[in-house]
């Protein structure tokens, strides 16, 4: 028999997981081009202590923001050596694709 603890404990992650979303921010100003974004709850400040790291890389020069969409973080590096490069990441865990 299943203690209540345990079923209590699958009943928040069952309901966490399925409030807490991530909104796609696939083109410069946001999903609908006017800077703003429909999602709910946002943060009006940051904490005393700044937003957690999830992960972090190197990247050389460069101007152009993130894209984020379907998972992925999509932004322009630069090497002197190549020159403009798109490279992908991963959202979660940062992984390089």
């Amino acid at each position: 028999m299943i203690n209540k603890l345990t079923f209590a404990s699958a009943a928040m992650l069952m309901f966490f997981a399925t409030t807490v979303f991530a909104q796609d921010w696939p083109q410069f100003l946001g999903p609908e081009r006017n800077s703003t974004s429909p999602q709910q709850n946002l943060l009006r400040s940051w904490p005393e202590s700044g937003p957690e790291v999830i992960w972090s890389i190197n990247l050389g020069i460069g101007y152009g923001g993130p894209v984020v969409k379907d998972g992925k973080v999509y932004l322009l590096d630069r090497d002197d050596e190549i020159g403009d490069n798109l490279r992908c990441f991963d959202l979660e865990k940062g992984g390089e694709l």
